[in-house]
């Protein structure tokens, strides 16, 4: 939680009566902005967990399409038509991890 978000929720914390512009802030309405504190902070928290999901599984589907290029160069061993071949099910391959790839953002969202 940033260093604003703690002070405001720590004033909302503090009594049950505010002193705003003359007037009192009742217990009933420090008690709605503890509420809407937290709830904020409780977005705030998902935002970053759903921004690490995506990092995650974004990293992977690097990691992977490197590894199937490096694969089919090998296996290809220089020879075009196996080239073309397996880059067929590279392109095949690459397509499935970027569906998988949205399905994770569908999810979250």
């Amino acid at each position: 939680m940033s260093g604003e978000l703690q002070r405001l929720a720590a004033q909302a914390g503090v009594a049950s009566i505010f002193r705003t512009h003359g007037g009192l802030l009742q217990a009933r309405e420090g008690k709605e902005l503890q509420r809407d504190l937290r709830e904020l902070a409780r977005h705030g928290v998902l935002a970053k967990a759903e921004v690490a999901v995506h990092t995650d599984v974004a990293e992977e589907a690097m990691d992977a399409a490197a590894e199937i290029n490096s694969y089919r160069r090998a296996r290809a061993g220089g020879d075009e038509t196996a080239d073309y071949a397996l880059s067929v099910i590279q392109g095949n391959h690459l397509r499935a991890v970027s569906r998988s790839q949205r399905n994770v953002d569908n999810d979250l969202i």
